[in-house]
C-alpha cells in the first residue's frame, strides 16, 4: 500500500509504501514517526524525542539537533 506523508510546516508530499517508514533507530516500523529537519532521518517519536533530550544530537548523524528540529510525521492511506 502506498500512503500519502505531509512532512507538517515542510508544505511537502512526498509518496512513501508503509514497510519503508523504518525508524533509523530501532529498525521497526514507527507507530509516532518524526523526521529531523535537519538530516532528514526517520524515527519513532518517544525513543527520538528522549535521546535527543538527553544528548542534544542526532543519533544517527552526531550533528546538534534539539526536539523543535523533529517533525511530526501525518500519514494517511491512499485510495
Amino acid at each position: 500500500r502506498n500512503c500519502v506523508v505531509n512532512a507538517a510546516q515542510e508544505h511537502e508530499l512526498v509518496f512513501f509504501t508503509m514497510s519503508s517508514l523504518v525508524c533509523a533507530m530501532s529498525g521497526e516500523t514507527p507507530n509516532e514517526p518524526v523526521v529531523s529537519r535537519k538530516s532528514g532521518h526517520l524515527f519513532e517519536k518517544r525513543i527520538a524525542m528522549k535521546f535527543v533530550e538527553e544528548n542534544g544530537t542526532c543519533p544517527v548523524t552526531g550533528e546538534q539537533l534539539g526536539v523543535d528540529d523533529l517533525v511530526d510525521v501525518k500519514a494517511t492511506t491512499a485510495v
